[in-house]
């Protein structure tokens, strides 16, 4: 019996690995075509990042300068078959009277941009990216953290501020970033900084933070809803928005959830980004929805982006006005919108 099984032990071996080697390839087909027809359909898919090219942040230091930046992500597999969003580049583009171009290529994929003037900003992005512009070129900088950053908000060239992942929170100052002491451990979304003692950091589960005299202390939310946006007037008076249709107003030393004008825009509906130029003036937007503040009230601005493309569903990370008679707005597919006597058009080079 032995001398049969040595007999036939190279074949089995043989037969073994082809099959070993059929089952490699046949996996390898089955992800490269996910990738290639992006099915996100899959429960093992862990898509915290969206998949494709996206512009994340906005920023514009003048009516006739704007940078907007982001990053290319692409679905992989990591051990034990959960496939994720990996990052494969970052992007920045640069506005020169209009016409948008791109202007740098990074490692890592961007999330926010902030400009204390035509000659000084900084973006932040994933596992800790910190860029500066310097009036020439973007420059990748030394960061103290790997923890992915969400958030920056500039004051002027010799300080900011930078929030994160894990409660993280940095603050630039000196001309270095250094860690500040955090009161939470939630993943922080976006800050909006009123002066060099007064700002606000929001994020998962409703999470709000508050800095003042000196230190970054929590405040009682009333939602428990994700917020991914927030943007300041002044000390007494800011915005917050998140998920399934959540909007904050901060007056009255205090935070209350408001409602919209119903129309399609619905409660279930992502909202990614608030920009207010003044006390009776903003907007919102998210998921392939544009909300206007006026009257006290906030409603649908009549405009939809999937109008370009009928049957997809856009959003759009961020949105800036230069005034309240233009602005722009960014999003999936590198996507960027211009708003001007009282329409939205996409931007075509």
């Amino acid at each position: 019996m032995l001398r049969y099984v040595l007999r036939y032990l190279p074949l089995l071996c043989i037969a073994l690995l082809l099959i070993l080697l059929q089952v490699f390839i046949t996996t390898q087909r089955s992800s490269r075509s996910s990738i290639a027809g992006n099915n996100y359909s899959d429960p093992q898919v862990q898509t915290e990042f969206p998949l494709g090219s996206t512009l994340f942040g906005l920023a514009l230091p003048s009516p006739q300068d704007g940078w907007a930046v982001g990053g290319t992500f692409a679905l992989a597999t990591a051990h034990g078959g959960v496939k994720y969003a990996a990052p494969v580049r970052g992007t920045i583009l640069h506005d020169e009277n209009g016409n948008w171009l791109a202007n740098s290529f990074l490692p890592q994929p961007l999330f926010s941009v902030s400009m204390s003037s035509v000659n000084d900003g900084w973006a932040v992005g994933y596992a800790g990216e910190l860029v500066h512009y310097d009036g020439q070129r973007w420059l990748k900088m030394s960061s103290p953290t790997t923890a992915n950053l969400r958030g920056v908000s500039m004051l002027s060239a010799q300080e900011g501020w930078a929030v994160g992942a894990n409660g993280v929170i940095l603050h630039f100052y000196d001309q270095h970033w250094s860690f500040a002491t955090s009161p939470t451990h939630a993943n922080l979304l976006s800050i909006s900084m009123v002066s060099t003692q007064e700002g606000w950091a929001v994020g998962d589960n409703g999470t709000l933070l508050h800095y003042s005299a000196g230190s970054w202390q929590p405040v009682t939310s009333p939602t428990q809803k994700t917020l991914n946006s927030v943007s300041m007037l002044s000390a007494q008076e800011g915005w917050a928005v998140g998920e399934q249709g959540i909007i904050l107003h901060y007056h009255n030393s205090a935070w209350d959830g408001v409602k919209f004008m119903a129309s399609s825009a619905g409660v279930e509906d992502r909202w990614l980004t608030v920009a207010m130029s003044s006390s009776s003036t903003g907007w919102i937007a998210g998921d392939s929805h544009i909300l206007t503040y006026s009257d006290e009230l906030w409603a649908e601005q009549g405009f939809a982006p999937d109008q370009y493309n009928p049957g997809s569903s856009y959003l759009l990370y961020a949105i800036v006005m230069i005034s309240p008679d233009e602005g722009w707005a960014v999003g999936d597919n590198e996507s960027i919108y211009h708003y001007t006597s009282g329409n939205w058009t996409q931007y075509t080079q």
